[in-house]
């Protein structure tokens, strides 16, 4: 007897799905619907933009320190004294060949021979031997042009590189005129530079005439404000300096108050800044420390100091007398307002603060006007006191001065 096989249910299923993938896509197109769109995920949470300045950087340029860091240069002298030697010892040598080259080119009978040269100047190399350096340390050249123009150089000590460059002495032979360029400068181990007597006293000289010339305009100044800063150095103060190496500056969160100062040469810094402050508001004055005996130094001969004084003293006295005689109460009369200011701080080296001014109480009318400092300083000797009494009382140094 035969077994019937059971039916495949398989079958009708794989004939049946494609059937019904055509039946829904049909209907799809009939219905006019496009299939919904995939599902995307939640958006972040994103903040608000922001539309403020970007953070600022750590170091703020404007405020940033202008001078690059010292650093050591080899071969600088280690004290400012052996760089003043060295470079008169070195100007030395160029002067003596400018002398050999304004013989040679008369006894050529003012004809330029651009085939000279150090040797046939000093007939030996060797006379321009010195303690640091040598005959084979100078070059001498002769720029071609209509001109008799000779160029002797120091470019190099002992064979090494000079660490601010070659110094040079530029003569025109025919006129005589001579141009020197150059600068030989000490340095600490850092790289700071020293400076020595000669450099601290034109420093001396350049910042008390500006100073002195600011004193000028702040005394013409109604309104209480700062007077004006530009303009109160030389456009060329002399080597090593320069008119970027001074400045003017009024101080921050003082209002009348004004530094004046030479921190560095060329953007490197001196190891002794050379700055004067001065304090209108606060009648006071401020000096840095030098070792420099040059830098602002303080009068020796008291005798001297007071011919300096006298007649700045003599002016003060009188016209604080004349204000007393036209009535002004005597706590109201200051020590600025004469004409003839500027002069006088010029000539005796004080400025109005370094003067107390006492006025008795009545009349007849005693003014004494005593100087006991000098740039807010002490002096070293003993002060000095100016005595007017009245319209005919003695007008003169206190008895026994």
């Amino acid at each position: 007897m035969a077994t019937l096989k059971p039916r495949s249910v398989r079958l009708p299923l794989l004939i049946a799905l494609p059937v019904l993938v055509i039946l829904g896509l049909a209907a799809v197109f009939l219905s006019g619907q496009e299939p919904p769109p995939p599902p995307h995920p939640p958006a972040p949470n994103l903040p608000e933009p922001d539309d403020g300045p970007p953070p600022r950087p750590e170091t703020d340029p404007l405020q940033a320190d202008p001078d690059p860091p010292p650093r050591p240069i080899s071969g600088a002298p280690a004290t400012a004294q052996e760089a003043e030697e060295m470079a008169d010892e070195a100007w030395g040598a160029l002067e003596k060949l400018r002398a050999r080259l304004e013989l040679k080119y008369k006894g050529a009978e003012y004809k330029l021979d651009r085939g000279w040269t150090i040797e046939l100047l000093m007939r030996r190399l060797d006379r321009l031997d010195g303690k640091y350096f040598r005959g084979t340390d100078f070059a001498l050249e002769f720029p071609e042009g209509e001109e008799p123009v000779a160029v002797a150089r120091c470019v190099t000590r002992s064979g090494a590189n000079l660490p601010d460059g070659e110094l040079k002495l530029t003569v025109n032979l025919r006129t005589g005129i001579t141009e020197k360029s150059g600068r030989l400068l000490a340095r600490t181990p850092e790289g700071l530079i020293l400076l020595g007597e000669r450099e601290y006293a034109r420093l001396d000289e350049l910042i008390r005439e500006a100073l002195f010339s600011h004193c000028e305009r702040q005394q013409a100044q109604t309104d209480g404000s700062l007077a004006p800063l530009d303009g109160l150095y030389d456009d060329s103060p002399g080597e090593p300096f320069n008119a970027a190496s001074l400045s003017a500056s009024a101080v921050v969160n003082r209002p009348l108050a004004v530094e004046f100062a030479c921190r560095s040469l060329n953007g490197e810094r001196l190891a002794e800044p050379a700055v004067v402050t001065l304090d209108y508001a606060a009648k006071s004055v401020a000096i840095s420390s030098v070792s420099a005996k040059s830098w602002m130094p303080l009068p020796a001969d008291r005798e001297a100091f007071k011919n300096q004084c006298r007649w700045y003293l003599r002016i003060l006295a009188g016209t604080a007398r004349n204000a007393l005689d036209a009535g002004t109460p005597r706590d109201q009369i200051t020590l600025e307002g004469d004409e003839r200011f500027g002069w006088a701080i010029r000539y005796a080296v004080v400025l109005p603060f370094d003067i107390k001014l006492t006025i008795s109480e009545s009349e007849p009318w005693t003014i004494t006007l005593e100087v006991a400092t000098q740039f807010g300083r002490p002096l070293p000797f003993k002060p000095l006191r100016y005595v007017t009494e009245g319209k005919d009382g003695r007008d003169g140094w206190e008895d026994g001065d």
